[in-house]
């Protein structure tokens, strides 16, 4: 994996924080970072629920209620036929 420099501008008493991790850790400025993103990102990822498909489709506007006769599901195709005959006529 090819690594990227990135900078950051952080507070003077974030910067004394850094310096005591690298110091007690013994460890470079860029350990600590990598470090700390990992803790944070298992964490964070750790929390979210996991979302299930019936919801992702639910959010997604695929799952919903209607109003319709109790047997659609035997004659939609008739109805279907119907409503494009009405609307193209």
């Amino acid at each position: 994996m090819t690594e990227k420099t990135i900078s950051s501008r952080v507070k003077e008493d974030t910067l004394i924080e850094l310096q005591f991790l690298k110091k007690e850790l013994g460890v470079n400025q860029t350990a600590v970072i990598q470090s700390a993103i990992h803790l944070l990102y298992q964490s964070t990822k750790s929390k979210k629920p996991k979302m299930t498909r019936y919801k992702m489709f639910e959010q997604a506007g695929f799952i919903g209620a209607i109003e319709a006769k109790s047997n659609l599901s035997e004659t939609y195709k008739q109805e279907i036929d119907e409503y494009l005959k009405k609307k193209y006529k």
